[in-house]
């Protein structure tokens, strides 16, 4: 048994609990969404199938999955565990509830400017919860985009910071405001999927990565420990965005999990763990809707038209062009796919209708599949510890703000051990 330098905390028996759960109950959250013609769960949970028939599309997006959870626990008892997710993780990481003041002091005025509001407030939550990383004499930020997090840390800690990014028009806009801000910021305009990347880790004493997706932020684990750099601090993000199509696991521990567990994870289960947004307005849900409304009714006719099995996704759509209304969207969307719309106004009527069927199922679908997003994540985060505690790393896994300010609000905290003198 994988021990953390905390008894009472230990990640490795949390991960395998969470393995057993999301494979007992697979037939929940594990299959395409957009390929269903009915609820699933039929005929293994018949009384949860007739719960979720009764409830509108509002009534199931207006619930957060903690509490949809409690309605389904009278159907489906053994899924209780998705309640106590919190137990899985240590504490808020953050030192404390008014940290943001903390943060602030001694910042200037102009420093946050050009930095969206929500985005300002994640990277000062992210700094506030580094603890001894803060410490460090010099850091590498990875995928630093303008290199904002770095600026920030060059300034609170007065150590150096060498930013890395793979676009130079960011490097030389962040290198501009570094020397507004005059601080000790470099930047190095590189690819972080490249192997020579790591190089850029020697002599830092630690690793900063706010919100790297997929494979960026695993390469930063794999060249963080095998040059041994003291502290790792990181937000991991958009976990399907890798090139492998089946998850195959960071750590050992895992490796194993999933042959014990006969649990097989691809890019699109991958999506689940980053399927929650952060709040959005009525007019923004509306359109959501609308906007899926309108793409399962037309991706009906191109299977029709198609003779396809499986659903065909579109390219982006402007928001501006669902008031044109569905036969507009539709001609669209049939150029998109090199194909000619040209239904008669009873067929137009008719494949609207399916859409909204099918946005009423997707909803019931989703309510229950979101059920295991949380421990998802969850999941995911604590294969990248047990990672870096394989590396030689005493880790730490909690939140670092609020949800409300980012539902990617888990941050990964690794030191490496000290080895004992010998006498």
């Amino acid at each position: 048994m994988l021990n953390n330098a905390r008894d009472d905390f230990n990640y490795a028996r949390r991960f395998e609990q969470l393995t057993h759960l999301l494979s007992e109950h697979k037939t929940l959250w594990q299959f395409a969404t957009f390929n269903q013609a009915d609820l699933p769960w039929r005929e293994a949970y018949p009384e949860l199938c007739n719960w979720l028939d009764s409830q509108s599309v509002t009534d199931l997006l207006s619930e957060d999955s903690q509490t949809r959870i409690g309605q389904f626990l009278p159907f489906v008892s053994q899924i209780e565990a998705l309640t106590q997710l919190d137990d899985f993780t240590l504490d808020c990481l953050t030192p404390s509830e008014n940290n943001d003041s903390a943060v602030f002091t001694s910042v200037p005025v102009h420093f946050s400017h050009g930095i969206g509001g929500r985005k300002w407030q994640q990277i000062n939550a992210f700094f506030a919860a580094l603890g001894p990383a803060q410490q460090a004499e010099s850091y590498l930020e990875w995928c630093a985009g303008m290199g904002h997090l770095g600026r920030l840390v060059a300034l609170k800690t007065a150590s150096s910071v060498l930013s890395l990014e793979w676009q130079q028009a960011l490097c030389d806009k962040g290198s501009t405001l570094a020397q507004k801000a005059n601080v000790q910021q470099d930047f190095v305009c590189d690819d972080a999927l490249r192997a020579q990347s790591a190089t850029h880790l020697a002599g830092k004493n630690c690793a900063v990565a706010l919100h790297a997706c997929g494979d960026l932020h695993t390469a930063l684990l794999r060249a963080a420990g095998e040059v041994k750099t003291p502290h790792v601090v990181i937000s991991p993000c958009c976990y399907h965005l890798t090139r492998d199509a089946r998850y195959l696991g960071l750590s050992q521990f895992c490796q194993a999990n999933l042959f014990q567990y006969g649990l097989e994870i691809d890019k699109d289960d991958l999506k689940l763990a980053v399927k929650q947004v952060a709040t959005a307005g009525a007019r923004e849900q509306d359109l959501r809707e609308l906007e899926l409304t309108y793409r399962l009714g037309f991706d009906t006719w191109l299977r029709e038209t198609l003779n396809a099995d499986n659903y065909i996704p579109l390219s982006s759509v402007k928001k501006s062009q669902l008031n044109q209304g569905f036969e507009a969207f539709c001609q669209w969307a049939a150029q998109q796919k090199k194909q000619t719309f040209d239904a008669n106004a009873e067929q137009i009527a008719h494949y609207l209708a399916i859409g909204e069927q099918r946005r009423v199922l997707l909803a019931r679908l989703e309510a229950v599949r979101s059920c295991f997003r949380r421990a998802m994540e969850l999941w995911l985060v604590l294969d990248r510890a047990l990672f870096m505690h394989e590396q030689g790393y005493q880790v730490e896994v909690g939140t670092f703000c609020s949800g409300q300010l980012t539902p990617r609000n888990f941050m990964l905290r690794a030191t490496r051990k000290q080895k004992a003198r010998t006498q």
